[in-house]
């Protein structure tokens, strides 16, 4: 942290996540970095401590988790590159099951940022896109979103589609 810190120039980093977590015994698993996170964030070092969740068992392990400030989760409306089971596995992901998990750790003041909104770009056409932001945006538990991009016309267009859905 003090390396990224220097590097960067600041006093503090935002958000510190640790990444792709798998099991539902994560927690316990990561109890030493979670608490050298939880030390950092005492000392103001870092802001905010969080996950990157990959599969359903990490996500259900968020739910009633008071460590977590900011919990990033895949989230689209149809599943695609989504929470499964079976974290390595190419099936689509439950969505009924991460919309409601979603809401219960929204609830507990847990930050949640979406990822995969267009299913690992997978969404070749334009209509998935758009189904899936608007599904994304109206769900209220997604506070903020992080999409991937080739080209600066795929930027275009995803603003024009988050502007347009948030107008909604």
């Amino acid at each position: 942290m003090d390396r990224v810190r220097k590097e960067l120039g600041t006093e503090y980093l935002d958000i510190l996540l640790i990444h792709g977590v798998r099991t539902l015994t994560w927690p316990e698993d990561r109890k030493q970095l979670r608490d050298a996170l939880s030390e950092a964030k005492s000392r103001k070092i870092i802001r905010a401590t969080g996950v990157s969740n990959h599969g359903l068992l990490p996500l259900r392990a968020c739910v009633g988790n008071g460590w977590l400030d900011v919990n990033l989760v895949r989230i689209n409306h149809n599943g695609t590159r989504m929470d499964s089971l079976d974290s390595n596995s190419n099936e689509n992901g439950n969505v009924g099951e991460v919309t409601s998990l979603l809401k219960k750790v929204h609830a507990q003041g847990t930050g949640v940022l979406g990822m995969k909104l267009f299913g690992e770009g997978r969404f070749t056409r334009a209509e998935d896109r758009e189904a899936s932001l608007k599904f994304v945006m109206k769900l209220g538990t997604v506070d903020a979103v992080t999409i991937g991009y080739q080209s600066t016309a795929e930027i275009d267009e995803a603003i024009e589609r988050v502007n347009r859905n948030l107008n909604a």
